[in-house]
């Protein structure tokens, strides 16, 4: 598995173990509190939107793996129609 940060200047690609996440989470404690849901939010948050289809899609829900997938196909649609919108007028008009 491999995650994308956006720095600055370029994109890095950097290696992501999970028996490296797995015992950190357990060396911290954080056991109890780090739960799927928790993980899908953090993706979501961050804007991973992918990742965050893969990640259901590993649990075995596929029902959400598709509803996420719908949403981000209409969430891009509708931000290039804006930002369309925006540059032929100008301004944001709603």
């Amino acid at each position: 598995m491999f995650v994308w940060f956006n720095v600055a200047v370029a994109c890095h690609l950097i290696p992501l173990s999970r028996e490296k996440v797995t015992s950190a989470i357990s060396a911290q404690r954080l056991d109890a509190v780090w739960t799927p849901g928790r993980t899908l939010e953090y993706f979501l948050l961050s804007g991973s939107l992918s990742e965050a289809v893969w990640f259901v899609g590993q649990l075995g829900d596929w029902k959400a793996q598709l509803i996420l997938s719908a949403s981000i196909h209409y969430h891009r649609q509708n931000t290039a129609n804006v930002a369309a919108r925006s540059v032929m007028s100008g301004f944001f008009t709603w």
